[in-house]
């Protein structure tokens, strides 16, 4: 398949700062054109103005609710199934582009079934496309597609994503602080998992973490809960 351009799946350029909802609003009343018809282009603007927004489900019903051919729409949706963790179909797009050097390198690698699907694929064009994307949605993919990185071995593309999401002043540094810990408690292959600093700081990590009553509480406490017989462990050595 040809690799689609930058432009087609741009994400960073479609909000204008708005608050969006007031986005999203203005762009549904300009939908309906001349006859009372949607114009596909406009339902277009508005999956990628959801998908800008991390709103994949939202972005996949836009692009599924009209009886008109939307340009991309495959793409669009399956990039919202990746944003919402769903599985892509066998049959979607994104499983025949994961050589492009464009955007969708990042949604065809994180669109893939299991890390060895994608073992051997040049992370620098994933890493790139992840770095352009409006916060929102790194703040959606981060955890995800910095554990995929780790799991095929390419840890300093892993840290790239991380540093790219901590340089954002406005990113939650609970997020960052969660991935720190999962890096530290990631075994690389080859380099097997043991009682170290980085591992008592990513503890720490995690409790500071798990100290709310959101998402990223949950997925701090499952993390914990998963490494500690890990420590346990390590502790009763010698």
């Amino acid at each position: 398949n040809a690799c689609p351009t930058d432009d087609r799946l741009a994400l960073s350029t479609c909000s204008d700062g708005r608050p969006p909802a007031d986005q999203i609003a203005n762009a549904r009343a300009a939908l309906v054109g001349e006859f009372d018809r949607a114009e596909p282009e406009g339902i277009g603007r508005i999956a990628r103005l959801y998908l800008a927004f991390g709103m994949g489900a939202e972005a996949r019903q836009m692009v599924q609710s009209f009886p008109v051919e939307v340009p991309d729409a495959r793409l669009l949706a399956d990039m919202g199934r990746v944003m919402e963790d769903e599985p892509v179909p066998a049959s979607s797009p994104l499983n025949g582009l994961r050589d492009c050097e464009t955007a969708v390198a990042l949604w065809a690698f994180l669109a893939a079934p299991d890390s060895a699907s994608v073992k051997f694929v040049d992370t620098s064009a994933v890493v790139r496309a992840f770095s352009a994307l409006p916060l929102p949605v790194r703040s959606l993919l981060a955890r995800r597609l910095a554990l995929r990185l780790t799991d095929v071995g390419a840890t300093e593309a892993a840290r790239a994503v991380r540093n790219a999401l901590a340089r954002d002043q406005t990113a939650d540094p609970r997020l960052v602080s969660l991935m720190d810990a999962e890096r530290a408690l990631t075994a690389v292959p080859g380099q097997p998992a043991s009682a170290s600093s980085a591992q008592e700081a990513a503890r720490v990590d995690l409790e500071a973490v798990a100290q709310g009553s959101d998402p990223l509480a949950d997925a701090a406490i499952l993390r914990f809960a998963s490494s500690a017989s890990r420590w346990a462990t390590a502790i009763s050595r010698p």
